[in-house]
C-alpha cells in the first residue's frame, strides 16, 4: 500500500509536516470499517487524547479539539478518508470546520 496525500484546509507547514514524518502513526483513525463515521473521542479517553503528543503538537496549536472520520473504500480501485475538525465547543462556535482528504 502507497502512501496517499494529504490535503488540508488551514494548518502551518511545521505542524503538517511534523504530522506526515512522525506523528501519522499515532492517528486513531487507522483501520476504521468502510462507511462508518466515527468521532475521535469516540475511540480514545478525552483526558489521554488531551495529553498526547499528536493533539500537544499538531492540534491543540492549530485551535482544534476533536475530529470526524469516515473511510471510503472501493475494491481494487482506491481507498480514501475524510476527516473533519473542529475547536472546542462554545455557544458561540460552529459545531465543525475544517476538511482533511486523505487519498
Amino acid at each position: 500500500q502507497g502512501r496517499g496525500v494529504l490535503l488540508t484546509d488551514g494548518g502551518s507547514a511545521p505542524q503538517i509536516s511534523t504530522y506526515n514524518e512522525r506523528l501519522c502513526v499515532l492517528d486513531p483513525f487507522v483501520d476504521l470499517p468502510p462507511g462508518q463515521v466515527k468521532s475521535l473521542l469516540e475511540l480514545v479517553n478525552e483526558d489521554a487524547w488531551l495529553n498526547s503528543e499528536l493533539y500537544q503538537v499538531c492540534m491543540a496549536p492549530a485551535g482544534l479539539h476533536d475530529s470526524l472520520a469516515v473511510d471510503v473504500q472501493v475494491e481494487g480501485d482506491f481507498q480514501a478518508g475524510l476527516r473533519a475538525a473542529r475547536g472546542p465547543m462554545t455557544s458561540r462556535s460552529p459545531m465543525w470546520s475544517g476538511i482533511c482528504f486523505v487519498p
